[in-house]
Protein backbone atom coordinates (compact mmCIF):
# COMPACT_ATOMS: atom_id res chain seq x y z
CA UNK A 1 0.00 0.00 0.00
CA UNK A 2 1.67 3.33 -0.88
CA UNK A 3 2.29 5.65 1.42
CA UNK A 4 -0.56 8.73 1.34
CA UNK A 5 0.25 12.65 0.86
CA UNK A 6 -0.97 14.92 3.46
CA UNK A 7 -1.67 18.25 1.70
CA UNK A 8 2.45 18.46 0.74
CA UNK A 9 3.57 17.35 4.02
CA UNK A 10 6.17 14.98 4.90
CA UNK A 11 3.87 11.30 3.71
CA UNK A 12 2.05 9.02 6.05
CA UNK A 13 3.05 5.23 5.63
CA UNK A 14 1.28 2.35 7.43
CA UNK A 15 2.91 1.36 10.96
CA UNK A 16 4.05 -2.06 11.54
CA UNK A 17 2.75 -2.76 14.72
CA UNK A 18 0.50 -1.35 17.41
CA UNK A 19 -0.52 2.52 17.32
CA UNK A 20 1.00 4.44 20.39
CA UNK A 21 -1.53 5.78 22.91
CA UNK A 22 -0.56 9.35 24.52
CA UNK A 23 -2.31 10.64 27.53
CA UNK A 24 -3.10 14.24 27.73
CA UNK A 25 -2.75 14.89 31.29
CA UNK A 26 -3.60 18.88 32.19
CA UNK A 27 -1.86 20.82 35.05
CA UNK A 28 -4.16 23.39 36.21
CA UNK A 29 -4.19 26.61 38.79
CA UNK A 30 -6.39 23.81 40.84
CA UNK A 31 -4.50 20.57 40.59
CA UNK A 32 -3.74 17.85 37.98
CA UNK A 33 -6.83 16.29 35.56
CA UNK A 34 -5.43 12.61 34.78
CA UNK A 35 -6.67 11.34 31.28
CA UNK A 36 -7.92 7.95 31.93
CA UNK A 37 -8.58 7.06 28.63
CA UNK A 38 -5.42 8.55 25.81
CA UNK A 39 -5.52 8.92 21.65
CA UNK A 40 -3.96 6.52 19.65
CA UNK A 41 -1.32 8.62 17.25
CA UNK A 42 1.20 7.75 14.85
CA UNK A 43 4.06 9.28 16.72
CA UNK A 44 4.70 12.40 19.34
CA UNK A 45 4.89 15.17 16.24
CA UNK A 46 0.72 13.95 16.18
CA UNK A 47 0.67 13.85 20.12
CA UNK A 48 2.00 17.65 20.01
CA UNK A 49 -0.71 18.85 16.54
CA UNK A 50 -3.53 17.11 19.16
CA UNK A 51 -2.12 18.85 22.14
CA UNK A 52 -1.97 22.64 20.48
CA UNK A 53 -5.49 21.92 19.09
CA UNK A 54 -6.64 20.91 22.64
CA UNK A 55 -4.78 23.81 24.19
CA UNK A 56 -6.53 26.43 21.58
CA UNK A 57 -10.12 24.52 22.63
CA UNK A 58 -8.89 25.36 26.25
CA UNK A 59 -8.47 28.81 25.54
CA UNK A 60 -11.41 29.34 23.57
CA UNK A 61 -13.80 28.27 26.16
CA UNK A 62 -11.73 30.18 29.13
CA UNK A 63 -12.09 33.09 27.05
CA UNK A 64 -16.05 32.94 26.63
CA UNK A 65 -15.63 32.34 30.54
CA UNK A 66 -13.06 35.15 31.73
CA UNK A 67 -10.64 32.57 32.56
CA UNK A 68 -7.00 33.06 32.37
CA UNK A 69 -4.85 29.77 31.79
CA UNK A 70 -1.44 30.84 32.26
CA UNK A 71 0.93 28.92 33.64
CA UNK A 72 -1.12 26.03 33.13
CA UNK A 73 0.20 23.36 30.57
CA UNK A 74 -0.60 19.57 29.06
CA UNK A 75 2.15 16.51 30.47
CA UNK A 76 1.84 14.29 27.65
CA UNK A 77 2.44 10.60 28.40
CA UNK A 78 3.34 7.17 26.48
CA UNK A 79 1.25 4.32 27.48
CA UNK A 80 4.48 3.17 29.96
CA UNK A 81 3.22 6.53 32.11
CA UNK A 82 6.72 8.13 30.60
CA UNK A 83 6.18 12.17 30.15
CA UNK A 84 6.85 12.24 26.38
CA UNK A 85 6.73 16.14 26.42
CA UNK A 86 4.99 19.03 28.63
CA UNK A 87 3.57 21.92 26.46
CA UNK A 88 2.63 24.67 28.50
CA UNK A 89 -0.84 25.85 26.75
CA UNK A 90 0.60 29.35 26.59
CA UNK A 91 2.40 27.99 23.54
CA UNK A 92 -0.89 26.90 21.49
CA UNK A 93 -1.67 30.72 21.12
CA UNK A 94 -0.66 33.14 18.19
CA UNK A 95 3.12 34.37 19.08
CA UNK A 96 0.98 38.45 19.20
CA UNK A 97 -1.14 37.61 22.27
CA UNK A 98 0.63 35.17 24.47
CA UNK A 99 0.86 36.28 28.18
CA UNK A 100 4.16 38.78 28.39
CA UNK A 101 4.64 39.40 24.46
Amino acid sequence: MPCADRRGLAPVCPREGPIPRFFFHQVTQQGFIEDPDGSELPDAAAAREEAIDGARHLWAAAILQGQDLTGERFEVADEAGRVVFVMPLEEALPAGIRPGA
